[in-house]
């Protein structure tokens, strides 16, 4: 069994250094120093948890997320890894992703951009062109309109897509 990362880049020791699903706004940065920005307590398990979501751009579930960890040989329960999770989104460090049917999905991109809800309970990440086009086209009159008529501050767009399997 590999020994799960300890360093102060557990997201670089969990990529490979090398690996593509590693999100890029990511790369270089030190996982605790985030993790003191967002005002979170820095914990092995939270870093590891958190390393292994930034690591992937599957939108895991908490179960795969465990089962990953377990297979790196980190040794923690399910309910920690759905406890980590729940801090981190309180943090703003990742996105709880709730689809129509099956379990929470969790995203470590905060930024804003497009989600796919597929059929097969798959989310995916629009293209970067895409999304920035979608979650810029609510104009800002309409967005004060509402604002005004339901008595509330607009913090973020976010757009979802449902799609079929072709």
């Amino acid at each position: 069994m590999s020994e799960a990362p300890e360093s102060a880049n557990a997201l670089e020791q969990w990529s490979g250094g090398d690996e593509p699903a590693m999100m890029s706004h990511l790369m270089g940065h030190d996982v605790r120093k985030m993790f003191r920005t967002h005002d979170l307590r820095c914990t092995r398990q939270r870093e590891e948890v958190y390393a292994a979501l930034a690591a992937t751009k599957t939108h895991p579930t908490a179960d795969e997320l465990h089962s990953q960890l377990a297979d790196r040989g980190c040794c923690m329960s399910l309910a920690t890894v759905y406890n980590t999770l729940e801090a981190l989104c309180k943090g703003d460090m990742c996105r709880k992703l709730t689809p129509s049917t099956g379990p929470a999905r969790f995203d470590a991109d905060t930024s804003d951009h497009v989600h796919i809800l597929v059929d097969d309970g798959r989310i995916l990440d629009a293209p970067h062109e895409v999304s920035a086009c979608l979650t810029a086209g609510l104009p800002k009159a309409l967005a004060q309109q509402l604002e005004q008529q339901l008595g509330l501050s607009i913090g973020d767009v976010a757009v979802n897509l449902h799609a079929a399997i072709k």
